[in-house]
């Protein structure tokens, strides 16, 4: 999703995080708390972007993702935990770009990239190890590596474009 608001091409990490309902017990108290916790402050992100006139959308967002990143922060060497962070990041990344705080979302991005290569060497060796491994309740197989990668990609272009606009000061 591009962020309309913002003059720079940046993308929010706008799909939520699914649960199966189907098979719930594979998930833990933490899984779900997690994804619902991403969920919401999706929720708020997306609610800002189309109103573009709810600053308290961005206060309830930035609060939720930054517990969502805090709790996934301590599990990175799980794949959803370490999706969750990398899609956090990004996203409050966007959201310090909205009310032009530059130098946090940079700080934002930075802890993005560091954590998207974490995620390449976890994805790296469960591919190494065999095309279908079970990481932390969730099912790792060739086609959601391939996605993760999609991901990956898409969350660094952010990092790669922002910069901070240059306006000539008022005479």
């Amino acid at each position: 999703l591009k962020n309309p608001s913002s003059q720079d091409v940046c993308f929010i990490k706008s799909n939520p995080f699914e649960i199966d309902p189907n098979d719930m017990s594979s998930y833990s108290y933490i899984n779900i708390s997690i994804i619902v916790l991403f969920n919401m402050a999706l929720t708020y992100q997306l609610s800002f972007v189309q109103s573009c006139s709810l600053p308290r959308s961005i206060d309830n967002a930035s609060r939720l993702y930054i517990m969502a990143a805090s709790i996934a922060i301590k599990h990175t060497n799980e794949v959803l935990f370490a999706r969750i962070l990398m899609s956090s990041l990004n996203n409050l990344s966007l959201l310090c770009i909205e009310t032009g705080n530059y130098p946090l979302a940079q700080e934002y991005f930075y802890e993005m990239v560091r954590c998207i290569t974490t995620l390449q060497q976890t994805t790296t060796v469960a591919t190494a190890t065999t095309a279908t491994t079970d990481i932390a309740t969730e099912t790792t197989s060739t086609t959601t590596i391939m996605a993760v990668r999609h991901e990956k990609e898409e969350l660094l272009l952010n990092a790669m474009v922002l910069k901070e606009p240059h306006v000539a000061k008022a005479a």
